[in-house]
């Protein structure tokens, strides 16, 4: 339960060696760089000078264009997959290939390209739009034969384009009929919606006003770009959309053969990155006119190794290597087992423990392991999902630490076939009558009693409620360790040992009253009532002994026992849970077998369609299944568990180091 000793480290050097130790120490990945208080008594300056913060600019920049560029690309590469967007994958490289890409690689020439052409698509795409726009226009005209240019008013004529409802059609072609001189052409139709051409003369306008002021006319005003006939004008668009079509598919094929140099793109994107991070930290450091400083954090465990490859620069630098002045900021890093680091990733889901507090993986690990394997209970299931651990730990590359998941899958998974052999499950089907197997089942699941006469589902029951007790006894226990670490003796025996042997006895006395604990010796039963009362009476007087006054004392004993004793029960009865969740993975697997089953009984296609619904099925069940175990067994550590002792809120040591976003080098691979 140990957690790293931090040291706090301070850095003096001189502006000339700036860069060479600023890169050391990104290469290093030891320091965890903070921001550096300024003393009262020095007036210091950032350290970046103008050409360096145009250079940070140039950064910045590079790195935006290569990110629109493989935004551009991304199209023309292979979907992302299922099993991508679950578990992602990083591009491997050697240091002999990232070395050849580094130098030899034409970025800006291949940035370029890519943008270019992607500002032409973008372009061309608003050109097919206009045009198409027009084209859209037009067709409803298309059987009007004069030039739209010469539709429009002179000085003793008036022309109206526009579209008018049948019903107001017909109104508006009898009314006019009358009029001289007034000349109305039908262009066309579209449903019960009539596109008309009205030319009339000035001296008829008053009584033209009048008409279609009782109609619902919308007058049409054509684009300034549309002179010709609408006929002319309509295929003059269809050649021009053609040309662009054609230019955008030679775009396309463009930016088919550029996607060919993605990765090494991303290489670069990775390169300029590290280059930008040495730029951006300076904005956290200050210093004089000739010097700047570094304060952070180190690993006690890696001083020795930092001072020795800092040795180089004992010319131009100062270190100096203290302990922490206060606790509060300190950063955390876990000292972790390398059987235990899978486990690591429940733990930061959650919060990371504070610099003094007690890591609490290796106590939870076991409870977790065995928590999942309880609420999956099935061997096969345990055995699909250990597999698919393996493939994925075996095929997907990532950095140091990205394989945590896989094996946490396999150890569960790996838990999960053990407690299905030794509760009889296997995809649904019973091991009882298997053969060697059958010798290891103790609870049966699928059968309908135990060889005692009870419900295999109570004795689940009991045994779930049973891992409840013990979990929470541990972790009041976790409690009282840290008070006895911070000399707090007393307290840990007045109220954590109290506490467990308050919970233990209370157990077989409830257990027993309710019939979930049989054939208890009436001595073992007298015991467990008299210690059950003798703590009961201890929590009562002692849990308030701050308070000086006994009415007092009492008054709040009684209430944090009752608050205690019903937390406590119902804590207890969370864990049935465990039950729940592992009656129902058996419960929908045989659900699967029933449906298969049925299949198999139809002819031809049934055999095969029961095969693959067996697998689909299974496999579909099974991620359902374990999400759940998973989600419920962490509720369990993060909620009866974890409030029992651990307050978290650590902050996580993050050495100044490159993080890389696409790739992963030789020495980074998990």
């Amino acid at each position: 339960m140990a957690i790293e000793t931090i040291k706090q480290v301070h850095i003096a050097c001189h502006k000339s060696r700036k860069l060479e130790v600023l890169n050391a120490l990104y290469n290093l990945e030891m320091v965890d760089i903070e921001n550096l208080p300024e003393p009262e008594q020095v007036r210091l300056a950032p350290i970046l000078d103008a050409y360096e913060e145009q250079n940070k600019r140039k950064y910045a920049e590079k790195i935006q264009r290569l990110k629109k560029a493989l935004d551009f690309l991304s199209r023309y590469e292979a979907g992302e997959t299922l099993l991508d967007s679950f578990f992602p994958t990083k591009l491997y490289i050697d240091k002999p290939t990232l070395d050849d890409i580094r130098d030899n690689f034409s970025l800006d020439s291949v940035v370029g390209e890519v943008l270019s052409i992607s500002d032409e698509e973008n372009n061309l795409k608003r050109d097919i739009a206009r045009h198409e726009n027009l084209r859209h226009e037009l067709h409803p005209w298309l059987a009007l034969t004069e030039p739209i240019a010469g539709l429009k008013d002179t000085e003793t004529c008036r022309v109206k384009a526009g579209l008018i409802s049948e019903e107001h059609y017909l109104l508006l072609k009898e009314r006019v009929t009358a009029l001289q001189p007034v000349v109305l052409r039908h262009i066309s139709a579209v449903g019960k919606d009539h596109f008309i051409l009205l030319v009339y003369h000035l001296a008829v306008e008053a009584q033209i006003k009048e008409i279609f002021a009782g109609i619902s006319f919308i007058e049409h005003i054509f684009s300034t770009e549309l002179q010709d006939a609408p006929q002319k004008e309509y295929q003059r668009y269809q050649e021009k959309l053609s040309r662009l079509y054609a230019r955008l598919r030679k775009i396309d094929e463009n930016g088919k053969a550029l996607a060919r140099q993605a990765d090494k793109l991303r290489v670069m994107y990775d390169v300029l990155a590290k280059d930008r991070d040495i730029y951006v930290v300076q904005d956290q450091l200050k210093g004089t006119d000739s010097t700047f400083f570094i304060t952070g954090w180190i690993k006690e465990s890696d001083v020795a190794a930092f001072q020795q490859a800092m040795d180089y620069y004992k010319d131009a630098l100062h270190i100096e290597i203290a302990d922490p002045p206060d606790t509060d900021s300190v950063p955390v890093a876990l000292k972790t087992p390398k059987w235990l680091k899978p486990f690591k990733m429940v733990l930061t889901l959650y919060a990371l423990p504070r610099y003094l507090e007690v890591d609490p993986t290796v106590v939870m690990a076991p409870f977790f392991a065995l928590f999942f394997a309880l609420c999956l209970t099935d061997a096969g299931y345990g055995l699909l999902l250990t597999a698919l651990a393996f493939y994925l730990y075996k095929t997907r590359k990532v950095a140091k630490g990205g394989d945590l998941l896989y094996k946490l899958m396999m150890i569960v998974g790996g838990l999960t076939i053990v407690a299905g052999v030794l509760t009889g499950g296997f995809f649904g089907y019973s091991l009882s009558g298997v053969p060697v197997l059958n010798k290891l089942v103790i609870l049966d699941l699928n059968a309908e009693s135990t060889p005692s006469g009870e419900s295999p589902s109570i004795v689940f029951l009991k045994f779930a409620l049973l891992m409840g007790i013990i979990h929470v006894i541990v972790g009041i226990g976790v409690k009282g360790y840290m008070k006895i670490r911070e000399g707090h003796l007393f307290d840990a025996l007045i109220d954590e040992l109290n506490q467990i042997l308050l919970i233990a006895a209370g157990s077989v006395v409830v257990g027993n009253f309710l019939g979930f604990i049989e054939d208890v010796p009436p001595l073992v039963g007298r015991v467990a009532l008299y210690v059950m009362a003798a703590t009961s009476l201890v929590f009562v007087l002692f849990i308030g002994r701050e308070l000086k006054k006994i009415p007092g004392r009492i008054g709040k004993g009684l209430f944090e026992f009752y608050s205690f004793f019903s937390g406590i029960f119902g804590d207890i009865l969370s864990y049935s849970r465990l039950m729940a969740l592992g009656l129902a993975t058996g419960v929908i697997a045989r659900s699967v077998d029933m449906i298969v089953k049925m299949l198999f009984d139809i002819k031809i296609l049934g055999p095969l369609l029961g095969i693959l619904l067996f697998i689909l099925g299974h496999l579909f069940m099974m991620l359902i299944n374990a999400l759940g175990s998973f989600i419920h067994t962490a509720r369990l550590q993060y909620l009866e568990f974890f409030q029992k002792f651990f307050e978290g809120g650590g902050r996580a040591f993050q050495p100044f180091k490159h993080e890389k976003k696409y790739i992963i080098y030789d020495k980074d691979v998990a």
